[in-house]
C-alpha cells in the first residue's frame, strides 16, 4: 500500500512534468508560426551562391561595367569554413548587419564553395570583404582583407557608406 505522502509527490512530479511538456510543445508552436514576430533576429546576412550573386549583385555574364543591382551599399564577406578570422569575424557581421537594417545589405560568399566568383574577384585572402555602393554610384569602392573588429568596421562602413549606426 502506497502513502499518501508518496501519492502527493508522484502526482505533484507527474503535474509538474506535464506542465513543463506544454510549455517546450507551445514554445515551439509559437516560433513556427509567428516567425520573427517577438523573437529577436540574430542576422540579417545572407548567404549567397553565384547564381544568386548574378541576381542580386551584379550580373557579370552580360560583359560591361560593373553595376550594382541594389538600391542600397552592400558588403559581401568572402570566408572559408576552415578560416579562425572568418568563424571571429562572422558574429560581428551579424550585430552589424542587424543595426544597418534597410540602410546596408549584408551578403557573404563561400569562397571555395563558388569558386569561379572568388576568382572573378580576385580573393586571395580571407576574409575579404568588398564595399559595393548602391545602384547610381557605380563600381565597387572598397577591399578589406583580414579579420575586422566591431569599432573598424563601423568605421569602414562610415568611410565607404557614410553611414552610422
Amino acid at each position: 500500500m502506497v502513502s499518501n505522502r508518496k501519492k502527493v509527490k508522484f502526482s505533484l512530479i507527474a503535474v509538474a512534468s506535464m506542465v513543463s511538456m506544454a510549455l517546450l510543445f507551445f514554445t515551439g508552436c509559437e516560433k513556427e508560426n509567428n516567425g520573427s514576430r517577438g523573437l529577436q533576429k540574430s542576422s540579417l546576412v545572407r548567404e549567397i551562391n553565384t547564381d544568386e550573386y548574378r541576381k542580386l549583385v551584379f550580373d557579370y555574364t552580360k560583359g560591361g561595367r560593373f553595376q550594382s543591382e541594389n538600391e542600397l551599399p552592400v558588403i559581401i564577406d568572402f570566408y572559408a569554413v576552415w578560416c579562425q578570422p572568418c568563424k571571429m569575424m562572422a558574429p560581428v557581421l551579424d550585430r552589424l548587419s542587424l543595426d544597418y537594417e534597410d540602410r546596408v545589405i549584408f551578403y557573404k560568399v563561400n569562397a571555395e564553395r563558388e569558386r569561379p566568383l572568388s576568382s572573378l574577384h580576385g580573393i586571395q585572402a580571407f576574409p575579404t570583404l568588398n564595399f559595393i555602393p548602391p545602384k547610381a554610384s557605380g563600381s565597387m569602392i572598397g577591399r578589406e582583407t583580414g579579420y575586422k573588429g566591431e569599432a573598424e568596421l563601423e568605421e569602414l562602413i562610415f568611410d565607404y557608406f557614410g553611414e552610422r549606426r
